[in-house]
C-alpha cells in the first residue's frame, strides 16, 4: 500500500490528476463500483462497513440495498471531497488492489502485480486494460506492449532494486 502510495501521489493527500484525486488516485467511479463490488462478493467486513458509513453517512444506504454478485449501481455516488479524506481514499484503494490481486492470481497462486498495476494505473476499460487482461506473457514481455508511462510504472514497483523490493 505505501508502495503505491508513494508513487501515485508522493503521500499527498490533496494530490489531484485530472482524473483521480488523494494518496491512492482514485475517481468517483471507480471507487463506487469497487465499494459495490466488495458488498456484492460478501467480502466487505464489519470494521470496512463502519468505517464507510461514518463516511457516507446517509449515503451508506446505497451500499447496504447492494444485492449479491452486484458489482455496480450504474451511477457514481464517490465524490471528490470523499476521496480527498486519506482514511477514506486508503481503504477504497486497498480494496481495490486486493480485488484486482485475487482476479488476477493465477492456478499456481502467483499475483500477477504486473496485471494488476496496469489495471490500477489505467483503469479497468482502458485499451491498455483490454490487451493486458487476457495476456499470457511474462512481466518482461507485457512491459514491451503497454505506454511507456505504464511501463516505467510496472519497474518502478516491480523491476530489479523497485520500490516493493526497497521497501
Amino acid at each position: 500500500i505505501e508502495s503505491f502510495i508513494f508513487i501515485e501521489s508522493g503521500g499527498n493527500e490533496k494530490a489531484q490528476s485530472p482524473y483521480a484525486v488523494g494518496l491512492m488516485q482514485l475517481n468517483g467511479a471507480t471507487a463506487s463500483d469497487t465499494i459495490v463490488k466488495e458488498k456484492g462478493a460478501g467480502r466487505l467486513s464489519q470494521p470496512e462497513a463502519d468505517m464507510l458509513k461514518k463516511y457516507l453517512g446517509s449515503r451508506y444506504s446505497l451500499v447496504e440495498k447492494v444485492k449479491p454478485k452486484q458489482t455496480s449501481l450504474g451511477k457514481t455516488f464517490i465524490t471528490k471531497a470523499y476521496l480527498l479524506k486519506p482514511e477514506f481514499n486508503v481503504l477504497v484503494g486497498t480494496i481495490l488492489l486486493k480485488q484486482l490481486m485475487d482476479e488476477f492470481t493465477e492456478p499456481n497462486g502467483q499475483i500477477r502485480m504486473d496485471k494488476v498495476i496496469t489495471i490500477y494505473n489505467g483503469g479497468r476499460f482502458s485499451g491498455t486494460s483490454k490487451k493486458v487482461i487476457p495476456f499470457k506473457g511474462t512481466t518482461e514481455e507485457l512491459v514491451k506492449i503497454v505506454p511507456k508511462e505504464t511501463s516505467a510504472y510496472i519497474l518502478k514497483l516491480l523491476g530489479t532494486e523497485g520500490i516493493l523490493d526497497t521497501m
